[in-house]
C-alpha cells in the first residue's frame, strides 16, 4: 500500500493522523513552547496574536448590547422581545455564514478572511453608532454579525496549521481566554466609556480600532495549505465530498449540539440578559452588574486553558466535556434558583460557571479531531454555526418567555420585567445544559492515539 493511499483509508476512517516523515515526527513531538520557536521562531505566535486579538474585539461587539439595554430600548422605544431580536441580528448572520466561511477558509486562506472580517466589523459598529432607528441598528448588527463569522473559525484553522495537533485543545482555550477579554471590556469599561462619551460615539471609536486592525492583519497574517512541519499535502477534497463527509459523521453532529447547549449561558446571559436581571434582582448599578456578569467570562477565560491542558494530560475530550457539562449545570442553579444571595456569592457562583462552561472548547477539538485537516475549517464552521443558533434562537425566546408573564408595568411608555420574569426566561439554561450532559455521554473518545 503506498503512502497516499494509507492516507486515503485514514481520511475514509475519519481520522487526522496523516502519514509522517521523520522530519514531521519533530515537529509533532515538539511539547514545550520554548522548543517550538527554537524550531519554527516566533511567527505562529505573532500571527496567532493577532488573530486572536481581533477574536477579543469582536467579542466586545457582539456582547455590547447587554450594558446598553436600558438605552437602546428607550432611545428605539422596544419591548424585550424587540430588544432580543435586535441583538440576535447579530447571531443570525453569524450562524448562516459558519460553514460558507469555513469553506473559504480551506479555499482561499486566512489573511484575505481575516482582514474581510475586521473590515465588516468596523463598519457594522460604524453603522449601529449612527442609527437613527431600529431598523438601521439591526444592519449595524448583521454587519457585525459577517465579520465576526470567520474569526473564531479562522484561529481555529490557524492553530490547526501552524501549531502541534497535541497542542490544538490548550491553544484554543488560550483563544478563547482572549474573546472573553473583549467581552469582559464589553461590561463594566464599556459601561464608563457610555457615560463618558455616550453609547453612538463609544461605538465610532471601536470602529475606528477595527478598520487599523484590519491594515495590521493584512501585514502581518501568511497563508500556508498544509501544517507546519508536514512535507506532503493530503489530496484536496472536493467540496461535496467534504460536507458529506461531515454531515455524515455522528461526532460532528454531537459535538455541534453540545455547543448548542453549553453556548447558551454566553450568548443568552453574559451577551444580552444577565446585566439586567442582576440590576432588576439585586438592585445594583450597571457598572457593578457589568463587573458581575465579568466574573462568569473570567471564569471562561481561566476554564478554557485549564480544560485544555486537562484534556492533554488525561488524553481524553470526552471526560473534560462531561465535567464541564455536569460543573455549569450545578452552579448555574445554585446562581439562579437561591434567593438574597450576597454581592460575594453572585461573583462566585458566576465566577464558577464560567469556569466550567470554559470546557465546552473540547467539542471543537472532537471536530478536528474526526476530519482530515483539509476540512478542519469546513468542520469547525458546521460546529460553530450549530452553537450560535443558540443566541439566534434563545435571545428573543428568553425575551418572549419573559413578555409571557409580564404583569402590564409600563415606565415612560416602556415595559418593565421583575425579578422572577427574568427567572422564568432564564430557566431555558439549566435545561439546556442539562441537555448537554446526555449528549457527552453519547460522544465517543477522540483523543489523538
Amino acid at each position: 500500500m503506498t503512502t497516499l493511499q494509507k492516507i486515503h483509508k485514514i481520511e475514509d476512517e475519519g481520522n487526522l493522523n496523516s502519514t509522517m516523515t521523520q522530519e514531521n515526527m519533530s515537529f509533532k513531538e515538539s511539547e514545550s513552547l520554548r522548543h517550538f520557536i527554537k524550531l519554527h521562531g516566533i511567527k505562529p505566535l505573532i500571527m496567532w496574536f493577532s488573530a486572536t486579538f481581533l477574536y477579543c474585539y469582536q467579542f466586545f461587539l457582539r456582547t455590547s448590547p447587554s450594558v446598553m439595554e436600558d438605552v437602546l430600548r428607550q432611545e428605539f422605544q422596544m419591548n424585550a422581545q424587540s430588544f432580543g431580536l435586535l441583538a440576535s441580528f447579530y447571531y443570525i448572520a453569524y450562524s448562516v455564514l459558519q460553514i460558507p466561511m469555513g469553506v473559504l477558509i480551506d479555499k482561499i486562506g486566512l489573511r484575505r478572511i481575516l482582514t474581510f472580517s475586521a473590515a465588516m466589523c468596523s463598519l457594522g459598529a460604524l453603522v449601529f453608532g449612527i442609527s437613527d432607528g431600529h431598523a438601521l441598528a439591526k444592519i449595524g448588527r448583521l454587519f457585525m454579525g459577517i465579520g465576526s463569522a470567520g474569526v473564531f473559525l479562522s484561529c481555529l484553522k490557524l492553530i490547526t496549521l501552524w501549531f502541534p495537533k497535541r497542542k490544538f485543545g490548550i491553544f484554543v482555550g488560550f483563544t478563547m481566554m482572549m474573546g472573553t477579554f473583549g467581552a469582559m471590556g464589553a461590561q463594566t469599561p464599556l459601561a464608563f466609556m457610555i457615560e463618558a462619551l455616550g453609547w453612538r460615539m463609544s461605538l465610532i471609536c471601536m470602529s475606528g480600532l477595527g478598520a487599523l486592525w484590519a491594515v495590521l492583519l493584512w501585514c502581518l497574517v501568511k497563508d500556508r495549505k498544509a501544517p507546519l512541519g508536514l512535507k506532503s499535502e493530503e489530496k484536496p477534497i472536493p467540496l461535496l465530498i467534504g460536507l458529506r463527509r461531515i454531515i455524515t459523521n455522528s461526532q460532528i453532529w454531537l459535538a455541534a449540539l453540545y455547543g448548542t447547549t453549553m453556548y447558551t449561558v454566553l450568548s443568552s446571559f453574559s451577551d444580552l440578559w444577565g446585566p439586567a436581571y442582576l440590576m432588576k434582582a439585586y438592585h445594583i448599578d450597571k457598572p457593578l452588574a457589568g463587573l458581575a456578569t465579568s466574573a462568569l467570562l473570567l471564569g471562561v477565560a481561566i476554564g478554557g486553558p485549564f480544560f485544555g491542558y486537562i484534556s492533554e494530560r488525561l488524553k481524553s475530550r470526552k471526560l473534560p466535556m462531561l465535567i464541564a457539562a455536569v460543573g455549569s449545570l450545578f452552579f448555574f442553579c445554585l446562581f439562579l434558583y437561591t434567593a438574597d444571595l450576597s454581592l460575594t456569592a453572585i461573583f462566585i457562583f458566576l465566577f464558577l460557571v464560567g469556569f466550567f462552561v470554559g470546557g465546552k472548547l473540547m467539542n471543537f477539538a472532537v471536530g478536528t479531531d474526526s476530519v482530515p485537516y483539509s476540512l478542519s475549517g469546513t468542520a469547525t464552521g458546521f460546529i460553530n454555526a450549530c452553537s450560535m443558533t443558540s443566541g439566534v434562537m434563545f435571545q428573543p425566546f428568553i425575551g418572549w418567555l419573559m413578555h409571557q408573564v409580564w404583569d402590564g408595568s409600563v415606565v415612560n411608555g416602556i415595559p418593565t420585567y421583575t425579578a422572577q420574569n427574568y427567572v422564568f426566561g432564564l430557566s431555558v439554561i439549566p435545561i439546556c445544559m442539562f441537555l448537554a450532559v446526555g449528549i457527552t455521554l453519547m460522544t465517543r473518545e477522540s483523543y489523538p492515539k
